[in-house]
């Protein structure tokens, strides 16, 4: 009885048109996945937005204050140098327990960088704050923490999706009632592609960094949109 079946050759053959097809659409799976990850996020944050504004509306009405306790987490000394305030922060991030007193599903966030300030004579002043409700955070997410994200592979050049977060982005949180104005370290010009971004008062707001290169949190400067001698001049501390 005479038998059919694949030669070597065909088979060879099939499975390197499989491995084209393979090589061809796993890309396009992966565009998917990352543009998943993206809508994801900002779903996340405008609904974190809502609940930052609530909590401080709370506080307000009920205390007559902003002192809102964002993070279900032990900080410790709430008066103390931002530096000793950034390695607490660490403690935050490694429960993951990021803005989780006001909203839930943060355990994705992440904080990178803090500016703590403290008032003298009416004057803003750099180093600590009597009150961490009013540190003003930069915080990553899902798609923008690094690691995953459209541009999480630093080759691809052109993948930077403008006003949507990805590996070299950051959100900054301002829970007090002035707005903020973040830009480059340099106000010559803005080597990193960060367009002044103003940063509402009580926001969640995205600083789009508009190249390839990741961010680096001590290369943004924040100042106080309002100016005058209040203004805060000032580089974020780094949280790792």
């Amino acid at each position: 009885m005479k038998r059919s079946g694949f030669t070597m050759v065909e088979l060879i053959f099939v499975i390197v048109i499989i491995g084209i097809l393979a090589a061809t659409a796993l890309p396009k799976f992966g565009g998917v996945k990352d543009k998943a990850k993206i809508n994801s996020e900002l779903s996340a944050m405008s609904s974190l937005e809502g609940s930052i504004v609530s909590a401080i509306e709370f506080r307000i009405d009920d205390f007559n204050d902003r002192n809102v306790d964002w993070h279900n987490s032990d900080l410790g000394d709430k008066s103390d140098t931002i530096s000793n305030k950034a390695t607490r922060y660490i403690t935050v991030n490694n429960e993951k327990k990021v803005l989780s007193k006001i909203a839930k599903k943060t355990d994705k966030l992440k904080i990178i960088g803090v500016l703590g300030y403290r008032y003298v004579d009416g004057i803003i002043v750099e180093d600590a704050d009597s009150q961490y409700a009013n540190d003003i955070l930069f915080i990553t997410g899902e798609a923008s923490n690094g690691i995953s994200g459209i541009n999480a592979n630093p080759d691809l050049t052109n993948n930077d999706a403008f006003g949507k977060p990805d590996k070299n982005d950051v959100w900054v949180f301002n829970p007090n009632n002035f707005d903020l104005n973040v830009t480059s370290s340099d106000l010559t010009n803005t080597p990193l592609g960060i367009s002044p971004t103003i940063i509402p008062a009580q926001s969640l707001t995205l600083v789009d960094v508009n190249n390839t290169i990741p961010l680096v949190i001590t290369d943004l400067r924040v100042v106080r949109s309002s100016g005058g001698a209040s203004s805060i001049l000032k580089t974020p501390k780094s949280v790792n």
